[in-house]
């Protein structure tokens, strides 16, 4: 079954925050399915597993709608999923993210 978990992210100016999305459980097989951000200008959506960078897409300033990356990322036992933003603006920046997560 594919379940969302959705995050509000606060981003200061010029600055990246990300947020942990979920960890691989002991016992559970976990896949990220895909990453759904807010279109915004200046700010670019980062991702990663553990200290790696996944996901590095920039925001449309045209499209106001939810923009969705495939990822496909088992996650194993103790690995944990991260997501944020990188703002470029002189503002601080609120942003939802969604990432959907299949067990398996």
């Amino acid at each position: 079954m594919i379940r969302s978990i959705t995050k509000v992210v606060v981003v200061p100016a010029n600055s990246e925050v990300v947020v942990d999305f979920i960890s691989g459980q002991p016992g559970k097989t976990l896949r990220v399915v895909s990453v759904h951000q807010e279109q915004t200008a200046a700010m670019t959506c980062r991702c990663y597993l553990d200290q790696d960078r996944i996901v590095d897409a920039a925001g449309e300033i045209d499209d106001i709608d939810f923009h969705g990356v495939p990822v496909d990322l088992p996650l194993k036992e103790g690995q944990t999923f991260k997501g944020g933003f990188e703002n470029t603006t002189g503002g601080s920046l609120t942003k939802h993210l969604m990432v959907l997560v299949e067990e398996i």
